[in-house]
């Protein structure tokens, strides 16, 4: 009885208030039994209901009021990183200085690779997580692209998963990947050199995600005391490995070089 329906009782004074109603049926021996009808006021309980309801509608408003706000200023930040990496290039064009300029276009690629996380936090409706596979793909393309390689002599494979990265472990990891691969692409095949360059970022095992950017070039000397260097961008790599707790290894063969940064998934 009333199952579904909203039901109302009236008072002596002929205010109405809403009640529920439940049945019960008392069996009386051969002679049939009793039908006994509980009746509850249950104003408390729908004033309480009621009010969770608009509770829970100004949490909603207020919860869409700070994505909107989030995305906005995602998308300013990338907005104002890609202007800082414009008026870099710039600068670059005004200047005759061949190192001064490689600097210059250095410090742009970095900047224009954070633009890109902030890119991909505004485009998504995770506001604090980057699908970092696909990011992975983009910034090597466009990194590949800006160094003008020719296909026929360097080829280019990239290998990933699609895992979530918090934005405070993929920024690090992105500026890192950006020194790796911009290494490799100017200096792991000079002189017409042929060879390939794979990146991957992949889950190396269950507690571990492993970044690596490899190549078959001329590799680096043994000479080189690449655990403490003197140039920028390796510097950057191992302040930034540190700042993930993560571990960078180098392992090299007859030709080329291999660079691997292993992170804890659950600093991810």
């Amino acid at each position: 009885m009333g199952q579904g329906m909203d039901l109302v009782a009236r008072r002596k004074d002929g205010t109405e208030f809403p009640v529920e109603i439940s049945l019960s049926y008392v069996k009386e021996g051969r002679d049939g039994g009793l039908a006994i009808a509980f009746v509850s006021d249950i104003t408390a309980r729908k004033r309480a209901n009621q009010e969770r309801e608009n509770l829970i509608g100004q949490l909603r408003g207020m919860l869409s009021e700070k994505t909107v706000l989030l995305k906005e200023v995602h998308h300013r930040v990338k907005n104002n990183l890609a202007v800082i990496a414009g008026l870099l290039g710039m600068q670059a064009e005004g200047l005759d200085d061949e190192r001064a300029i490689a600097s210059l276009g250095e410090s742009q690629r970095r900047v224009m690779s954070m633009a890109l996380i902030h890119e991909y936090l505004y485009a998504n409706d995770n506001l604090d997580r980057v699908d970092f596979g696909m990011y992975v793909e983009q910034l090597s393309s466009e990194l590949y692209a800006s160094y003008s390689i020719e296909p026929d002599l360097v080829g280019f494979e990239v290998e990933t998963e699609n895992i979530d990265l918090a934005i405070n472990i993929a920024i690090p990891c992105a500026l890192i990947l950006n020194e790796l691969l911009s290494n490799a692409l100017k200096y792991a095949f000079p002189n017409g050199r042929t060879g390939t360059i794979k990146v991957r970022f992949a889950r190396a095992t269950e507690t571990e995600l492993i970044l690596s950017c490899e190549d078959d070039g001329v590799g680096i000397p043994e000479s080189f005391d690449w655990e403490n260097p003197k140039s920028l961008g390796l510097r950057i790599i191992r302040i930034l490995t540190k700042q993930v707790d993560g571990k960078l290894e180098r392992r090299t063969g007859n030709t080329g070089t291999c660079f691997e940064l292993r992170i804890p998934s659950l600093k991810s």
